[in-house]
């Protein structure tokens, strides 16, 4: 257990000389650990030589529901979730597009040269935007990135480790060039669209500005938002969220999935929406807090600390500076917001 002042104190060097922060242990979320777990090591088992780590991320992907590739359970990569793994006693490399393996059982495999490897992700970053760009050409409303992401994996499956060196699907496809589509990340999963032909619906479109009293807090949202893919809402719209939550795991069981969608139908007829992938990231950020919603406690506060909690060690893990006035942002921003 992580004593939260402790963790507070010690990530805001208090009596301290600053030094480098040291990311912050979160805990996955169980049901998708086990089953990953379960799934590598069978994979493992039966397999003569080593497995590509492309392969892998394209069963994990296949087998395990609410598992998409543009957020990968809310680790932000595929890297990130194998990292995450007690992989013991297997062995990961991830030279050469990457392998999982046995030591005792298979050889340390061969990696690819630079030249060969580069001349293959040239060839297949073209035709990579001309699916961006014909996708969102036929669609009449912005393409959710979760979907382009499954589509780009179709084309190649290698992608799925680590997004040719990108490490996330987010840094992947804003190196390419897709013009004129452009991304709108406020959504956690990101959508694409061409301004000139797709109308941004009030779900996904940038929030108005008014509902941030506090404009200095706005771009230190923006920042974080940028860096940990954490929803961008107003603080209004955290809290009403939160208490949406509150409400929902009061009167029904928690089922990720179904709590998802009662939570965003609550939203929505309140009168402050939240697209359901945000929902589900603020769910799975309080899961990986170690919240138990079946334990509780549920109360507003309490989940607002926790998540609160949360943004801070992605903080930490992204190498963002948790000095006062960034841990004082993210309080205001989630605990603080029926205040703004």
């Amino acid at each position: 257990m992580i004593d939260q002042d402790d963790f507070v104190r010690k990530a805001l060097a208090f009596g301290e000389a600053v030094t480098e922060p040291h990311p912050v242990e979160i805990s996955p979320t169980p049901e998708l650990v086990s089953s990953a777990l379960a799934l590598i090591h069978q994979a493992v088992k039966e397999a003569p030589a080593p497995v590509p780590l492309a392969r892998l991320a394209a069963a994990l992907l296949r087998t395990i529901e609410d598992l998409d590739a543009s957020s990968w359970g809310s680790f932000g990569s595929f890297r990130a979730l194998i990292d995450s793994l007690d992989l013991t006693p297997l062995a990961v490399t991830w030279e050469g597009g990457g392998t999982i393996y046995d030591p005792k059982r298979h050889s340390r495999p061969a990696t690819l040269s630079a030249g060969a490897s580069a001349g293959k992700t040239n060839g297949v970053q073209i035709k990579i935007e001309e699916l961006i760009r014909t996708e969102v050409s036929r669609a009449p409303q912005p393409v959710p990135c979760g979907r382009l992401a499954t589509l780009i994996l179709g084309q190649d499956n290698s992608l799925a480790a680590d997004w040719a060196g990108k490490g996330t699907f987010r840094k992947f496809v804003e190196s390419l060039n897709v013009k004129p589509v452009q991304f709108n990340w406020n959504s956690s999963g990101g959508v694409a669209f061409d301004q000139n032909r797709n109308a941004m619906s009030s779900e996904v479109a940038a929030e108005p500005e008014n509902e941030w009293a506090d404009k200095t807090l706005l771009e230190l949202a923006r920042h974080i938002h940028e860096l940990t893919d954490v929803p961008l809402l107003s603080p209004k719209r955290y809290r009403n969220l939160i208490e949406m939550i509150s409400i929902d795991v009061l009167s029904s069981p928690f089922g990720l999935v179904e709590t998802g969608k009662r939570v965003r139908d609550r939203c929505r007829d309140s009168g402050l929406p939240v697209s359901c992938a945000d929902v589900n990231h603020v769910l799975r950020s309080l899961l990986m807090r170690g919240h138990t919603f079946e334990e509780g406690p549920n109360d507003g506060l309490t989940l607002c600390r926790k998540l609160a909690d949360n943004i801070r060690s992605l903080c930490l893990r992204e190498q963002i500076l948790l000095d006062a006035t960034m841990d004082s942002a993210i309080e205001n921003w989630i605990v603080g917001g029926d205040s703004q």
